[in-house]
């Protein structure tokens, strides 16, 4: 039997966070990582009316900052929607052993006697010591 560990993430992806705009309320943004986690405090993105705000003579930039509140809104802890799993161990399919003295405890698995099963592997690695010689004999 073979066991797979599958490692998901990155060490540094964005991620997604929730945070509070005085003006707009509560927010959710995919912000980058600062030491693994959200930043404490990111600026609003939440649009303006635009004809709140005086737009004449403003470049695109600066009409795209005018446009959004630019409020300072804290990092707001949110209650979780999903748990994933950064590592996981996963029970693999059977794989033949390479050689008959690989270790295979498939029949230990199955509820074979332990003492039985030593005696199986003393068996086999027998065999392979009788192949061995007969080996150095006729090379």
């Amino acid at each position: 039997m073979t066991w797979t560990m599958k490692v998901r993430g990155a060490p540094t992806p964005t991620i997604a966070s929730e945070y509070i705009c005085p003006v707009h309320g509560r927010f959710r943004l995919d912000v980058e990582r600062v030491d693994g986690e959200a930043p404490a405090e990111v600026r609003c993105i939440r649009r303006v009316e635009a004809r709140m705000i005086n737009l004449f003579g403003a470049t695109t930039e600066e009409r795209r900052d005018r446009q959004t509140c630019r409020e300072r809104c804290a990092y707001a802890i949110s209650a979780p929607r999903g748990k994933v799993k950064t590592v996981e161990v996963v029970r693999g399919g059977y794989q033949k052993p390479g050689a008959s003295t690989w270790t295979n405890t498939e029949n230990l698995g199955e509820g074979q006697d332990y003492d039985d099963w030593v005696a199986d592997r003393d068996k086999v690695w027998e065999r392979e010591r009788e192949d061995s010689i007969k080996e150095l004999i006729d090379g």
